[in-house]
């Protein structure tokens, strides 16, 4: 038997609260395990464990952050004294820090890395306050699990990690009860999310790192040649406002339609046709994996931590679609676009054109609809939660 901990804010929403929650349901059900959060107040994801509640309440305010960390390590001290764990794993950056500052006397200590921390240097937070911590303390971990090769690539060029102390173990997945949810029948709020012809879905939080702007601007240019076709947003976040909006504003308001956070996406995301994922940067794309298992042709900006690795695994990561469409072998790769939010009457950016591309020519090949999806469905099995829990098993055991 081990005894694990896990540090992470919440479970309410997003990629590395659903990567753990499906890590803990795929640990030997003889492990303890203990997940150490600031807010239990809204847990959103099914978990196998000992929930730890620091008590504080989720605040975007300096004080919060401040708060959170101190109880963080206060706490953490006395755990790692009195249960004695086998290892304690940080799942997000602050929950790192605290980790690693409380020292590995007792037990392993494990560093995950979820982001490709180079490109968040637009953030002053993450230019000031986490990459300085990356460079000053991640090498004082026992292990830094990266979660894709292209994080990993970026912490040693970039930040200075020991190659040694890093590997990577991508995301896994349940597929057996995603296999489940695709079946269970759509209620009637559901079924006006997919009621057209055609159905182009993108799925993650509303925020800039997703850009689903430029998705947006360039399905505005789709829609004049194809009219019979809608575009589905699922996801919340601080940029669901300014998204509604430019719809309204590109005229193209009732063709896009934003689904919020669905508990079960997987019956919805079978109905549609096409996946379409505008990042500017990720670690592992989760939502793109799940859209794969569910037979959907994918179109992905090349933003390297993920999607080559993904879609065209044949080639190097340090190539990048930056003038043209390329069409991989699971999935159309087109250019990361530029960051900048624009407005309804911009014109469209060069990449958001070839975004556009990429989506007619989808939409007017079924062929090429049908063989890019059935390739997706094939890749994505390579990412069952299986082989990836016991890669997880092997660093814990070590």
């Amino acid at each position: 038997m081990k005894r694990v901990a896990f540090i992470i804010n919440s479970l309410q929403g997003g990629g590395a609260e659903r990567a753990l929650s499906r890590l803990t349901m795929a640990l030997p059900e003889d492990w303890e395990i203990d997940i150490i959060l600031s807010d239990v107040s809204n847990i959103a994801y099914e978990y196998r464990g000992n929930i730890i509640d620091l008590g504080i309440t989720k605040r975007m305010t300096c004080s919060y952050f401040v708060k959170s960390f101190l109880k963080r390590l206060s706490v953490l001290k006395r755990l790692k004294r009195s249960r004695q764990y086998d290892a304690c794993i940080g799942f997000i950056d602050s929950a790192s820090v605290a980790n690693i500052l409380t020292g590995n006397r007792y037990c392993k200590v494990v560093t995950t890395v979820r982001t490709t921390l180079s490109e968040r240097n637009g953030n002053k937070g993450y230019k000031y306050i986490v990459s300085p911590l990356v460079r000053l303390l991640y090498n004082k971990s026992d292990v830094i699990v990266a979660v894709s090769e292209g994080v990993k690539t970026d912490l040693i060029k970039n930040y200075g990690i020991n190659a040694r102390k890093v590997q990577t173990i991508y995301n896994g997945f349940d597929f057996k009860k995603i296999d489940v949810e695709i079946c269970s029948p759509l209620n009637r709020d559901e079924q006006e999310l997919v009621k057209g012809k055609y159905t182009i879905v993108t799925m993650g939080r509303l925020n800039a790192a997703k850009a689903q702007w430029n998705l947006i601007r360039a399905f505005s240019s789709v829609i004049k040649e194809i009219p019979d076709v809608t575009l589905l947003i699922l996801g919340e976040g601080g940029l669901e406002q300014y998204l509604r909006e430019l719809a309204k504003e590109l005229n193209i308001g009732e063709k896009v339609i934003f689904g919020g956070l669905l508990k079960n996406p997987f019956h919805v995301l079978v109905q549609c046709d096409i996946f379409v994922f505008p990042s500017l940067y990720e670690g592992f794309p989760n939502a793109m994996i799940e859209a794969m298992y569910c037979g959907l042709p994918v179109i992905a900006t090349d933003f390297q931590t993920g999607a080559r690795e993904i879609l065209a695994p044949g080639t190097s990561l340090m190539n990048k679609a930056v003038r043209d469409v390329e069409y991989a072998e699971y999935g159309i790769l087109t250019p990361v676009c530029s960051g900048l939010q624009y407005k309804a009457d911009a014109v469209l950016s060069k990449e958001e054109i070839l975004l556009s591309e990429a989506m007619k020519e989808l939409l007017k090949s079924e062929e090429l609809r049908k063989n890019y999806a059935e390739k997706a469905r094939e890749r994505s099995k390579v990412y069952d939660i299986g082989t990836f829990s016991s890669e997880w098993m092997r660093v814990i055991e070590k």
